[in-house]
């Protein structure tokens, strides 16, 4: 009986990363949207993109009213995003990916975009490149896979090579692909990131997970192994490393990792899957 085996890591809580990341990148988007010199006749109207925002992730129902309120009244792009980010805290994905897509035209084009110093604001690759990377997040949660890989490909298609948000959006594209158990193909994506970035810790616990979905332990040991000697106490680590650990034999180590998973981080995302393989390796004994 094998160790569960998580199509990526942070797999068994993949909502919660995208959330978690979602939020990075609203704040990211609120620095190109509203930045110094926006709405400069109304500065108020900063304040409210980012009450909006706020509401966005912690009350999406109230934020969406608010934004649609705001779009009555020439909320332009901003209102818009901050519909987008409301309905995909709803669980709307697919309206979300669309309204995504929508903003992202806009952005290239410059329509409803916010007035600087007299001049309304046009293209920008990175605002445009984040809206479709927020767009293929959210068709991946629709579970539009071939939506998001096309949003993913667009976005990758005007960015900087080897620029943070290109190793971004190289990780997304490379969680799209392995959603659609394609991990030979996640691999190209993530090998990418890492000749740009190589001690990037995600890119090297995806790496990690791809290469144990494919049956390749012993490079997938290699790729653990370097991501536990850059953070040794994180749990994701702790538990990819107990995976490899078992596939390659050693229950021992993999037993000695998830007790400390649920000694030391109970409360972590990766705990339940540290208790349910304990579980799984105590029937096993038994058995």
């Amino acid at each position: 009986m094998a160790l569960s085996i998580l199509l990526l890591p942070y797999s068994h809580s993949i909502l919660g990363r995208m959330r978690d990341k979602l939020h990075i990148i609203v704040i990211a988007t609120l620095s190109i949207l509203v930045h110094p010199g926006a709405f400069a006749q109304e500065p108020t109207e900063i304040s409210r993109y980012e009450d909006c925002m706020g509401l966005a992730i912690d009350k999406p129902a109230e934020a969406l009213n608010i934004a649609l309120l705001w779009q009555e009244n020439a909320g332009g792009a901003p209102a818009r995003h901050c519909e987008a980010i409301s309905l995909f805290n709803l669980a709307e994905y697919g309206e979300a990916g669309a309204r995504f897509e929508l903003i992202a035209e806009d952005i290239r084009v410059g329509r409803g975009m916010p007035t600087i110093a007299g001049t309304q604001s046009g293209a920008d690759k990175v605002m445009y490149a984040s809206m479709l990377s927020q767009a293929a997040q959210a068709w991946l949660f629709a579970g539009e896979i071939d939506r998001a890989h096309d949003a993913a490909s667009r976005a990758l298609s005007v960015v900087d090579k080897g620029s943070a948000i290109h190793i971004e959006i190289l990780l997304d594209r490379a969680q799209i692909t392995a959603a659609d158990e394609d991990y030979e193909l996640a691999l190209e994506d993530i090998d990418a990131a890492l000749t740009f970035e190589p001690h990037n810790l995600i890119a090297l616990l995806f790496q990690a997970a791809a290469r144990r979905a494919v049956g390749n332990y012993l490079d997938a040991k290699k790729s653990i192994d370097q991501a536990y000697t850059i953070d040794g106490k994180n749990p994701s680590i702790l538990l990819e490393r107990a995976n490899i650990a078992f596939m390659l034999g050693d229950k021992d180590s993999a037993r000695q990792d998830l007790l400390i998973i649920v000694r030391d981080y109970p409360d972590s995302q990766a705990a339940p899957s540290a208790r349910m393989n304990l579980e799984r390796m105590a029937l096993k004994e038994i058995d």
